[in-house]
């Protein structure tokens, strides 16, 4: 393992070893629909339940779903005719996403469901008009963006933890608005924060003994940062532009001056990674900036970025192309979204080998990593 290096892209620190052999290859499941040629695997939970969501009929309207097996269960709206993407879903079982109200100026409202009933987190808990929730871990905290005022350009990060309330928390200094994107149980919160003028700048938040405190943990490129995933042993993934041109994947320690450049696919100029498990196995998606239609799923690791469509055990039969990794499991399954033959847009799982030992951590960061003992 090498040191990192302040200021520089340095070479791979997460080692794994697997059993994952030349000529491997594993079932994409597709996990149906509700009726429209969209359907999208968001993210998936420890005990298999996958969350996203669905077009109907038409596809001017989505609905959204879990699944564990058998046909998709759809998830009740707050109104009739609304739109509902779920974006999160915990080992408990409780999702977030959002609600679309047809109409309206400011119509997405965060949305939280849990016990068969949905709950409107706009007016329960952020008293905004306009969010939408992203995650939810363990104890119920659920993060996500949302105005605070009807006047506001930009969304501010969002906390909502139990029995206290809610707090707007993940935006740095300077910047005006701020996305939280992932939460883990120890209530830190990952995301970027943006505005006009700036490019964005990957960041966490992290609970103090007075609320929460931000800190950026990408370098401020010209083309940004944005962190979209932590694991529960501390690996922060996402992406980074070092120049105006395309995005690589990263794993950011907490500090701004250090990252991990996780490379592109063969013949892709541009990568991002969406979720990252506690072995620190890495998914996300490698294309050509910016039309990440033409991407490729892939999975990291053994040091190596590798396309999912090179494992699919049977080519070309059903599915032409996996397109997006969104989320993994700590039982190394992988859910995201592909085009089928046929031409509609389906959502997947597959299943890859675990690691035979752990992720390990750079050492840069563990100095930092220390306030959360």
């Amino acid at each position: 393992m090498q040191h990192l290096v302040p200021g520089a892209i340095v070479a791979l620190t997460v080692t794994l070893s697997t059993s994952l052999s030349a000529g491997t290859t594993f079932e994409a499941t597709r996990l149906g629909n509700f009726g429209g040629t969209d359907s999208r695997a968001t993210d998936i939970n420890d005990n298999g339940t996958v969350v996203g969501y669905s077009f109907l009929p038409g596809d001017t309207v989505s609905k959204a779903f879990s699944w564990s097996g058998g046909p998709l269960q759809q998830l009740p709206g707050l109104s009739a005719g609304s739109s509902t993407k779920a974006w999160g879903i915990n080992n408990n079982g409780d999702i977030v996403g959002e609600d679309v109200f047809q109409g309206g100026t400011f119509p997405q409202h965060a949305t939280h469901w849990t016990g068969g009933g949905v709950t409107d987190l706009n007016t329960t808990h952020i008293g905004s008009d306009h969010g939408v929730a992203w995650d939810i871990n363990e104890n119920g905290q659920i993060v996500g963006q949302a105005h605070t005022d009807d006047l506001q350009t930009f969304s501010d990060g969002f906390i909502i933890t139990p029995g206290t309330g809610n707090e707007f928390a993940g935006t740095l200094d300077g910047r005006t608005g701020g996305a939280n994107l992932a939460i883990d149980n120890n209530g830190w919160a990952v995301g970027h924060s943006f505005n006009f003028l700036q490019p964005s700048v990957a960041h966490l938040a992290v609970p103090g003994d007075r609320g929460y405190d931000s800190f950026a943990i990408s370098p401020t490129f010209p083309g940004g940062g944005l962190a979209h995933d932590i694991s529960e042993t501390g690996i922060i993934v996402g992406e980074a532009a070092p120049t105006f041109g395309p995005t690589h994947a990263a794993i950011f320690v907490p500090t701004p001056e250090l990252y991990i450049d996780l490379g592109v696919l063969p013949g892709a100029d541009s990568s991002r990674a969406f979720g990252v498990n506690d072995a620190g196995l890495v998914v996300g998606t490698s294309g050509d900036n910016p039309a990440w239609a033409t991407g490729h799923a892939f999975v990291w690791m053994d040091d190596a970025m590798l396309d999912l469509n090179d494992l699919l055990n049977d080519p070309g039969n059903e599915w032409d192309t996996l397109v997006e990794a969104t989320a993994i499991n700590n039982n190394n399954t992988i859910v995201g979204w592909g085009l089928t033959t046929s031409g509609e847009i389906a959502a997947f799982t597959m299943t890859v080998p675990g690691p035979a030992t752990a992720a390990l951590l750079p050492i840069g960061a563990l100095p930092f990593l220390t306030r959360r003992r």
